[in-house]
């Protein structure tokens, strides 16, 4: 693929996270969305967003493909055209795309990131574009074998400690998998889990001595409730997409804000499976001490640990202490079917909706409306002319 065209998708998908960020947020806020597994979705619609816009890629009418620079068009051959109905789903769709017409009259489409670039080459800027496409490549290249590195290192690590330490349990979750749980001699401080296809629990030896078994059983059905909603697994996708995409301003805030949101749905399974809800916030805070004594520094993203980030200790504990919060977080059971459709609905919006981007396709009113339209506007100008 040539770089002009690399450069479209890339500018295009940070323009579509952004977009799909703004939505889904408007969406939470309008319809107070509460915690839990339907706004989490919601919350990783921007990531779904920027694959499906660049594996669709740029459409076979592009001014990019076309070589046509919008600059040296003449007055009056281009458009701003915005449109709004119903996608196969009948979900809201809202599109605002530009249309260059060439001095055949024929129509192309023109995306935010095609105008920057013509604009790049109107100011003799080529260079650049081929240097910043490939400086970008050769990054997310660099931050993808870095994190497969450190993956290797880390599991050659854990599996090393896995077999000189003690089983501690073996526990059946979900689709028939086991999870085992062990007490480490390596690791320290907080527990975490891991595993994409082989989960498994690691509580270090210095906080396993530290805990009571109250406190241990809180930490396993916390750390179960990873593993039953694959969190280490959308976490990998994150992360993959945040190295591939590193350039986007936003994404960590919005994949910190997703994680502190798993952490909270899995303190919400142990609390259903029957923890006490005062019991696991003690243990969040003895934790806080145990880290802090330990002075622990490993913090790899290839686990999900209990206690990952001390920020988040005060958003969890008023998650499970406030009355209020606790009605938001823990969701019913009731109308799942329900949301799961609606979650559908909305993905599928937000998915067709084009804003200024590659894949719009301008949404046309049918015949039969139109006609209707004709004849409504006809009667009026009748009714004008009688009078």
């Amino acid at each position: 693929m040539k770089l002009d065209l690399y450069f479209n998708l890339l500018l295009n998908s940070s323009f579509s996270f952004w977009i799909g960020s703004i939505i889904v947020f408007l969406f939470i806020r309008l319809f107070k969305i509460k915690d839990g597994k339907n706004k989490l979705f919601l919350m990783m619609l921007p990531f779904l967003k920027v694959i499906f816009d660049f594996f669709i890629g740029i459409p076979s009418t592009s001014i990019l493909k076309h070589q046509i620079n919008p600059y040296h068009i003449k007055p009056g051959m281009q458009s701003l055209n915005i449109g709004a109905g119903l996608d196969y789903l009948f979900g809201p769709v809202f599109q605002i795309l530009f249309i260059v017409k060439d001095s055949e009259n024929n129509e192309y489409s023109a995306s935010f990131a095609d105008y920057i670039y013509f604009w790049l080459i109107k100011s003799n800027g080529q260079f650049y574009i081929q240097l910043i496409i490939i400086c970008a490549i050769f990054i997310s290249c660099v931050l993808l074998l870095r994190r497969v590195f450190e993956y290797i290192h880390f599991e050659s690590q854990r599996v090393n400690d896995f077999y000189n330490s003690k089983l501690h349990a073996t526990v059946k979750t979900n689709f028939n998998r086991q999870i085992k749980i062990y007490i480490s001699n390596f690791f320290k401080g907080s527990p975490f889990t891991g595993g994409l296809f082989k989960p498994y629990i690691c509580i270090p030896q210095e906080t396993y001595n530290k805990i009571d078994s109250k406190e241990l059983s809180a930490i396993i059905f916390h750390e179960i409730g990873h593993v039953r909603n694959f969190d280490l697994l959308f976490s990998v996708f994150i992360q993959t997409i945040g190295d591939i995409f590193w350039f986007i301003p936003g994404y960590k805030l919005l994949s910190q804000k997703i994680e502190d949101l798993r952490e909270i749905i899995a303190d919400n399974y142990a609390i259903e499976s029957g923890v006490e809800r005062g019991t696991l916030a003690n243990v969040l805070i003895h934790l806080k001490e145990i880290i802090q004594e330990s002075n622990n520094s490993f913090q790899l993203n290839f686990y999900s640990g209990f206690m990952k980030k001390k920020s988040l200790l005060k958003l969890r504990l008023n998650s499970m202490l406030n009355p209020l919060m606790n009605e938001n977080t823990i969701e019913s059971k009731k109308n799942k079917f329900f949301r799961i459709l609606f979650s559908i609905w909305l993905c599928g919006s937000l998915l067709n909706s084009t804003i200024a981007g590659n894949n719009g396709m301008l949404l046309k009113t049918p015949k039969s409306v139109e006609l209707v339209i004709k004849k409504i506007t006809d009667f009026i100008i009748t009714e004008k002319t009688n009078l």
